[in-house]
């Protein structure tokens, strides 16, 4: 079986991207994929947010990848550099996150089979 790792760049509710991240990672592990972790950088670490009411029509993806990724054991790493420079600190990370730096990122990528990125592009 394959080791996936993931990163997310855009915020929550751009491109579609963390619906689709849900929906990767749950038909991985059901066809017995280890997942390393997913890691967030750029604007995508807006989705670790702590608490977010986005209204009662649409979903709320922050409780999503609290409830689905960290309830399963999915690592979830926010970046630390975009993470202060957006002034997000710990209290406003969701406490199943951690803050690491871009080492992380190269650790879990190195150890993936496959790394699969949602984001604008480059």
């Amino acid at each position: 079986m394959a080791k996936l790792a993931f990163v997310v760049q855009t915020e929550p509710y751009k491109f579609e991207a963390i619906d689709t991240l849900l929906n990767m990672v749950r038909a991985a592990k059901a066809r017995g994929h280890e997942v390393l972790g997913v890691f967030f950088f750029g604007s995508g670490v807006y989705a670790l947010q702590r608490r977010i009411d986005p209204g009662a029509n649409v979903r709320n993806l922050v409780d999503r990848i609290r409830e689905q990724l960290a309830a399963d054991g999915v690592m979830l790493v926010g970046c630390t550099t975009w993470m202060r420079a957006d002034g997000m600190g710990e209290e406003q990370r969701m406490t199943e996150a951690r803050e690491e730096g871009l080492g992380t990122l190269t650790e879990i990528a190195v150890e993936a089979d496959k790394v699969v990125v949602f984001g604008p592009g480059v």
